[in-house]
C-alpha cells in the first residue's frame, strides 16, 4: 500500500482479475471502515487488499500494520470457518512477505556494517547500493528506510503473537 495514507491497488491484483487499465486509489478512511465492517465479505476483501501484495519482498507499511492491528482482534473469534480459513491464508501471505523482507533487511545491515568497518563514517559515494544488484538495489537512504520498516514489522509480529496467544485462552 502507498505510504502516503492511500491504498494503491497493486497491478498484480488487476492482472489476476483480468483488468488491464490504470490503477486506482482507495481512501484510507474507506479502508479503515471496511476492515472492521460487519459484513464478512467486505471485511475479507479489505483484509486481502491490506495483506497481499504481488512483490514478495515488499514489507508492509505503517498503514497496513495499523489496519491489521485494528481489524484482527475482532476477526479472531465469531466468524465463519470459511472466513477464518481465508484470514489464515492472508496472514500466511503477509508473514511470508515479512520474512522475505526481514531477510533482505538483514543482508543490508550486514553490507552497511562491512562498509562502515572498512571506510568508517565517511559519506558513501553516490553509486553505493545495498541489498541486491541492479534495479533491485537500494540507495543508502532507501536502505535506511527499508530497515526502519523491517523494525516496525518486527514489533507488529510480536504484537500479533501476543494477540493470538491471548485469543487462545
Amino acid at each position: 500500500l502507498d505510504p502516503a495514507c492511500v491504498a494503491r491497488v497493486s497491478p498484480v491484483v488487476f492482472a489476476a482479475g483480468g483488468y488491464d487499465g490504470p490503477s486506482f486509489e482507495v481512501p484510507r478512511e474507506l479502508l479503515e471502515r471496511a476492515v472492521v465492517c460487519r459484513d464478512a465479505r467486505t471485511r475479507c476483501d479489505a483484509l486481502e487488499l491490506v495483506c497481499l501484495d504481488g512483490r514478495t519482498a515488499s514489507l508492509p507499511g505503517d498503514l497496513e500494520l495499523d489496519l491489521l492491528k485494528s481489524a484482527l482482534p475482532g476477526c479472531l473469534r465469531g466468524d465463519s470457518a470459511a472466513f477464518r480459513n481465508a484470514l489464515g491464508s492472508m496472514l500466511r501471505g503477509l508473514l511470508a512477505r515479512v520474512k522475505t523482507g526481514q531477510l533482505r533487511a538483514a543482508v543490508m545491515i550486514r553490507q552497511i556494517s562491512r562498509r562502515r568497518a572498512v571506510f568508517g563514517d565517511e559519506k558513501p559515494p553516490d553509486d553505493v547500493r545495498y541489498g541486491g544488484k541492479g534495479a533491485a538495489a537500494f540507495t543508502p537512504e532507501e536502505a535506511d528506510a527499508f530497515i526502519l520498516r523491517a523494525v516496525a514489522c518486527e514489533k507488529w509480529t510480536k504484537w500479533l503473537l501476543r494477540a493470538l496467544l491471548a485469543g487462545a485462552e
